[in-house]
């Protein structure tokens, strides 16, 4: 395995970090403190998203800015299309009773 490989092996790890940390909001919610280490659900998907962008600036070193110049990582108008499709894709399942709003409206 080389330095990339091990490197995005990481980010791997990571991103599976983060998906665990979602579920346990889905299960427990944001605010719930977990009584092994006193950490919120929403403070330990930070810790975890904090986690992977380390990891993705260790791939940015790795491979040097040149990999990436033509690449937009945080690309605002590539996540507001995300964001918009993600955000009817909500709202089908709002229209279908599977998704019940708690707090605020979708769109």
């Amino acid at each position: 395995m080389n330095s990339v490989q091990a490197i995005c092996l990481q980010i791997s790890e990571e991103a599976s970090e983060v998906s665990q940390a979602a579920d346990k909001i889905m299960f427990f919610g944001p605010h719930e403190i977990n009584p092994k280490d006193g950490i919120s659900g929403l403070a330990k998907l930070v810790d975890e998203l904090n986690d992977l962008e380390a990891a993705i600036q260790l791939l940015r070193e790795e491979l040097g800015e040149a990999a990436f110049a033509q690449l937009s990582l945080r690309d605002p108008e590539a996540i507001a299309a995300k964001r918009a499709k993600q955000l009817a894709k909500f709202q089908i399942s709002i229209d279908r009773g599977l998704i019940t709003l708690t707090t605020k409206e979708v769109g």
